[in-house]
């Protein structure tokens, strides 16, 4: 077969052209793709803040653990709900998962008018959702973590967030805010939110929220540390350990009490 023949020696006289390539048309290729491929980060991460109804791709971006800057944010949030029934409650939703980062956003800025105005619009787009969707957990803890940052904690405030666990206990992403929010102000929640937070900060590091787990465990005092810690017993070993390895990372050591204590071999 002759034609298969001359295309392979076609083939091997490109490959040894390929392999005679300088060292230096080499690197600057290296470093022409390493621009090509920084420049489409980046044109990815600006898409999300400029393109036309987006709020869906923002949402989901900060719900995987993207962190925008206020201007992107600032940016999304101000665009219009245009064609979109009154009722829509991914939508809603969406909007509302955007405009609650902005909210912290602004709120570590301590950009007080800006704030203010952001809870306001939070507050709004919560009791929206709630009118079409009484059952939404996402909308009640909105309305929670807004009246906390402003007023504290009401015996409304407790109601809000057991309605969130009765009417989302398990969401995944909407858990780790809420436990983070309960466990940071811990002393001054009811015993049953305590439990709840206890637990579900358990569930959640079986579930697979190790970076959530960690930061919400790093955010909170040493002593309600060593009871989380404890409430990790049934956590299965494989989670327990990632959690730990993760910690150790910043510098944190702890006692897991699924994990065998290794014994001390200075000899070797």
């Amino acid at each position: 077969m002759p034609f298969a023949r001359s295309t392979t020696d076609c083939m091997m006289d490109r490959a040894h052209r390929r392999i005679m390539i300088s060292g230096a048309t080499l690197a600057a290729l290296i470093r022409c793709l390493s621009l090509i491929a920084v420049a489409v980060a980046l044109f990815q991460l600006r898409a999300i803040s400029i393109a036309p109804d987006n709020a869906a791709s923002a949402a989901m971006s900060i719900v995987r653990g993207h962190h925008f800057d206020v201007e992107a944010l600032r940016a999304q949030a101000n665009r219009r709900d245009k064609a979109s029934p009154s009722c829509a409650r991914r939508r809603m939703r969406h909007w509302l998962i955007v405009r609650s980062q902005l909210a912290s956003a602004l709120m570590q800025r301590a950009d007080l008018d800006a704030m203010d105005a952001a809870m306001d619009e939070l507050d709004l787009r919560s009791r929206n959702l709630l009118a079409c969707y009484p059952r939404d957990g996402l909308g009640w803890l909105t309305l929670a973590w807004v009246e906390l940052n402003r007023t504290g904690v009401s015996e409304d405030t407790y109601r809000k967030l057991r309605n969130s666990y009765a009417f989302a206990p398990r969401e995944g992403w909407l858990a780790a805010q809420r436990n983070r929010l309960i466990l940071q102000r811990f002393s001054l929640m009811p015993p049953d939110l305590r439990d709840r937070a206890l637990v579900e900060f358990a569930d959640l590091m079986e579930g697979r929220f190790i970076d959530e787990t960690v930061a919400t465990f790093m955010s909170v005092k040493p002593a309600l540390q060593a009871e989380l810690i404890g409430r990790t017993k049934g956590v299965s070993v494989l989670w327990q350990t990632k959690f730990q390895q993760a910690l150790k990372r910043f510098g944190i050591e702890v006692r897991m009490p699924g994990i065998a204590e290794k014994p001390d071999r200075p000899w070797l």
